[in-house]
This record gives structure tokens, C-alpha cells and sequence, in this order.
């Protein structure tokens, strides 16, 4: 098993339809992890306003980053990485 982690920018881009044999390629869930932190939550937060379309978009943003990851999260408490 291959275990990916990708920087928010690059996640962006592929949701913007950049990167589409990155996406293929990652997209084999029995061989590969894709992970996301809470450093992809706080990416996404960075822009929140109370402003329909930006939530809208946030909204797409976190729904595209649970499918890319099959919702596998990345946790650091200082003591270990664990998925």
C-alpha cells in the first residue's frame, strides 16, 4: 500500500479539473491512500465569509477532498502519525 499526501494547492488545482492522471492515478483504492489533515481543513476554512457562494464553494471543496481521500485522515498528536 502506497500512502499519498497531497499540499491543498494541488488538491485545488485537481478540483479545477487540473491534474487528471494525478487523479487516475490515485484513484485505485486498493493500492494507493490518498490522506488529508486538518492542515486541508484550515486551507479551505482561510476563506470563509458569510457569503452564500463562498460557503457553497466551501461545501464543494470539502465534498471533493472526502472523495478523494475515501475520507482518510491524517492525525499527529505529537507522539505518532496514525491514518
Amino acid at each position: 500500500m502506497v500512502f499519498i499526501y497531497l499540499d491543498w494547492s494541488v488538491i485545488s488545482q485537481m478540483r479545477s479539473g487540473h491534474h487528471k492522471q494525478l487523479k487516475e492515478i490515485l484513484n485505485q483504492p486498493n493500492r494507493i491512500v490518498t490522506l488529508y489533515s486538518t492542515s486541508h481543513i484550515g486551507d479551505i476554512l482561510s476563506s470563509y465569509k458569510e457569503d452564500s457562494q463562498r460557503l457553497k464553494t466551501i461545501e464543494e471543496d470539502l465534498e471533493f477532498i472526502s472523495s478523494l481521500t475515501n475520507n482518510c485522515f491524517l492525525s499527529n498528536d505529537g507522539k505518532e502519525i496514525s491514518y
